[in-house]
């Protein structure tokens, strides 16, 4: 019995990393959001160079964080020696994110397929309900005061300092300012919430017609 509750809460816990790891990817990849920065805030301006570069520059940040044959990263706009560190750092919170999203993927999928199919969602909607209640305290806090949230954010994840940056040293942070990541933050929520709200959905639709 004890061995039956611990697998049943092991792939619910790979189903909910599933789906963190899946929004995480989805928001990291999400040029269009980044497209409206940058023509909206006059990003390339900011930094010098024309919008073409700094759309080229994007892309080729996001294809060194991303994959791992891609080793080196240059770009148009100068990036010192500690902003490669952080780079580094975050190219590897990447790779952990896409490992864990593939690790996740099968019993996670297995599992919502079964659940689908017994029509069980149901049995969901308690732990749906305390995630919830993270979420809205979350989503205040990042409202309220997102320079804390980033500042927690960013010591939670780092052992560095490498994450602070001198726009003198590094003006690529001028093109990444903390308006996008707030963005990038609430598209991320949204789709998490979102799909917490689909399964609950589906949960309370199923113990209707049951």
């Amino acid at each position: 019995m004890l061995f039956q509750r611990c697998k049943v809460l092991l792939v619910q816990l790979c189903l909910f990393f599933f789906i963190v790891t899946l929004c995480i990817t989805v928001t990291i990849n999400f040029h269009p959001l980044y497209w409206y920065f940058v023509k909206h805030y006059d990003l390339a301006q900011s930094v010098g160079v024309t919008t073409l570069q700094l759309k080229t520059d994007y892309l080729k940040l996001l294809a060194y964080l991303n994959y791992p044959w891609v080793t080196d990263l240059k770009m148009s706009i100068p990036v010192s020696y500690n902003g490669m560190r952080h780079f580094e750092d975050v190219k590897r919170l990447f790779l952990v994110n896409y490992l864990v999203l593939l690790v996740t993927a099968f019993p996670a999928i297995s599992y919502f397929l079964k659940l689908w199919r017994r029509r069980e969602f149901w049995k969901l909607q308690n732990k749906i309900y305390g995630i919830a209640v993270v979420l809205f305290c979350l989503g205040c806090f990042m409202l309220l005061d997102f320079q804390r949230f980033f500042v927690y954010f960013h010591r939670i994840l780092f052992n560095n300092n490498n994450w602070i940056f001198d726009p003198n040293l590094d003006p690529v942070i001028n093109a990444l300012p903390s308006t996008y990541f707030l963005a990038c933050f609430g598209l991320f929520l949204s789709l998490f919430a979102g799909s917490l709200g689909a399964i609950f959905w589906l949960g309370k639709r199923q113990a209707k017609n049951n």
